[in-house]
């Protein structure tokens, strides 16, 4: 009366599972390689932001408040020349003007 045969397989709905295709299996396989491939570059934007945020300066330019400091004067000095250049240009022009104006002032006013 007591069987201890164990039930066919057969009838069991879980033990069976039907052979993967090989598109669910390509699928799989490109799904772990893009969430690897995402996980690494988001490791390497992580690590290249925290260098870039917590990174110091460089150490040698400013360990030393008492240094001799440099300033470029360059600068200014191009801004001087420039100015000059147009100012001398346009008293040129303006002086220019002034001399046909009296030219012909005089032309007008001749003999």
């Amino acid at each position: 009366m007591s069987d201890t045969s164990p039930a066919p397989a057969s009838h069991d709905m879980h033990s069976e599972h039907p052979a993967p295709s090989p598109v669910a299996e390509l699928n799989a396989r490109t799904a772990r390689r893009q969430k690897l491939l995402m996980g690494a570059i988001g490791t390497l934007v992580l690590v290249g932001g925290s260098w870039f945020i917590l990174g110091g300066d460089d150490k040698t330019a400013g360990s030393d408040p008492d240094a001799a400091q440099t300033i470029d004067t360059a600068g200014i000095v191009n801004r001087d020349l420039a100015n000059r250049e147009f100012v001398a240009t346009y008293s040129n022009r303006i002086d220019a003007v002034t001399r046909e104006q009296k030219a012909l002032r005089d032309s007008s006013v001749g003999p």
